[in-house]
């Protein structure tokens, strides 16, 4: 992937100073790419497909736009947007939908994935399912991806914190503790050095996939029906519903269904249903979630209409 930096292109046929609208997208290598286009509403596509040309990415249908408010709700392709006059809009491009078989996945397509799961796991996103010694083993892999081959003269004590920044791993800055940590990510480092780029991307990301709630899109703020907090999570092969703890962390596995399993995912007002049929097992039942929290329907509706575009990614591919 070439090095990004912010850009500003202009787009579409003059008009009235007026109309100029900028577009700015945070790409997932933290850099910006800001475009401008002189109309006043811009297809969505258009926009994407600008990002993923300077990109140089092809594999397309894993990744979209985002917006940034606090609900991160993933752009429609089809839809038109627009940029108050004197102001950016402001985006972020991300994966949408975790391809089955990285391997199958043009490099491009692969280092952004890498990225996307890194900021994934020093976010903690994966809700304490990742041990201190799998972070390590990420931050080994990660740092001869993004610095090359470990080198005695410039790994000093330090180092990788200074040189990954915000993608290193959530451990204290100072103390024993840090002391020790970046000494083991170090030392994975270490242990990769000339390996190639692409063979280090491949195996993080299928280290990665070993770990609890890879490739899920998650919901919280759900209950069931004995009003045990539960998280939502649906992906290629299904939905899957997790128990969790007054902690907000995950306890077990309580449901994984098939999307075969799951004819109809629906939305009644705060509630989510899940209507499970098994020709194999002859049973058929609804699975009903409450979200419970102040915005639960709309918490509800985004949950149901994710879990069908994802269904439907999978079907069609």
């Amino acid at each position: 992937m070439p090095a990004i930096r912010s850009q500003s292109i202009i787009y579409g046929t003059k008009l009235q100073p007026s109309f100029e609208r900028e577009f700015r997208v945070a790409l997932l290598d933290r850099t910006t790419f800001s475009i401008t286009f002189e109309e006043s509403w811009v297809k969505a596509r258009v926009l994407f497909d600008c990002v993923c040309k300077v990109l140089e990415l092809q594999s397309k249908d894993y990744f979209g736009l985002q917006f940034t408010g606090k609900d991160h709700d993933w752009v429609d392709l089809k839809d038109e947007l627009s940029a108050r006059k004197g102001r950016s809009l402001n985006l972020k491009f991300g994966v949408r939908f975790y391809p089955r078989n990285v391997r199958n996945l043009e490099y491009a397509a692969c280092e952004l994935l890498c990225l996307h799961i890194k900021q994934l796991i020093t976010k903690d996103c994966f809700i304490g399912l990742v041990s201190v010694k799998q972070h390590a083993i990420f931050d080994g892999f990660f740092a001869q991806f993004w610095l090359g081959d470990y080198d005695t003269t410039t790994s000093k004590e330090g180092f990788l914190a200074s040189q990954l920044g915000q993608f290193f791993a959530p451990v204290k800055r100072s103390g024993p503790e840090f002391i020790q940590y970046e000494r083991l990510a170090t030392e994975f480092y270490r242990q990769n050095s000339n390996t190639k780029k692409g063979e280090v991307v491949l195996k993080f990301l299928e280290t990665a996939i070993e770990l609890p709630l890879y490739g899920l899109s998650l919901h919280v703020g759900a209950r069931d029906s004995r009003k045990i907090p539960v998280l939502l999570g649906f992906g290629c092969n299904g939905v899957f519903v997790y128990e969790l703890n007054n902690h907000g962390h995950v306890t077990n596995l309580l449901f994984e269904f098939t999307w075969r399993e799951i004819p109809v995912v629906r939305n009644e007002k705060k509630k989510l249903r899940l209507v499970f049929y098994s020709k194999q097992l002859d049973d058929s039942r609804v699975f009903t979630f409450r979200f419970v929290v102040k915005d639960g329907k709309k918490l509800a509706k985004r949950a149901a209409k994710d879990a069908a575009e994802i269904r439907q990614f999978y079907h069609d591919k």
